[in-house]
């Protein structure tokens, strides 16, 4: 009898743990999903410089694109007012939200901060 209840003692405790694990990576990916689409979409933004229009694209995987060039490089940070992906020669692109959508991008290349509009 003793054996039967440790044995569902056992396998209630080790139920618990796998589910609550479960439960928070679940927690946890929803949260990154819901950061990741605050930043999703398209939009304009004007250089100050030689004043011409560019189109910045954000997609579902968060990979850039401006004008419909591709940007290699990797996201080093997520978070709920900024999105900052490193380019393939080291500089950061960082893209600033505010509670609702992205409101500004930063390119380290140039040391500028462009707003953005909703394309």
């Amino acid at each position: 009898m003793k054996k039967g209840m440790y044995a569902l003692l056992s396998a209630s405790v080790i139920g618990g743990i796998i589910g609550g694990s479960m439960f928070k990576r679940k927690k946890k990916h929803n949260a990154i999903n819901s950061l990741k689409d605050k930043f999703i979409g398209t939009w304009y933004f004007s250089t100050t410089k030689q004043k011409h229009k560019h189109l910045l694209k954000i997609d579902e995987n968060l990979n850039l694109s401006i004008d419909n060039s591709s940007i290699q490089g990797s996201i080093v940070e997520l978070s709920q007012y900024r999105l900052v992906m490193r380019d393939q020669y080291g500089y950061q692109i960082t893209v600033q939200a505010n509670e609702e959508h992205p409101i500004s991008i930063l390119d380290e290349t140039d040391d500028e901060i462009y707003s953005l509009k909703k394309a």
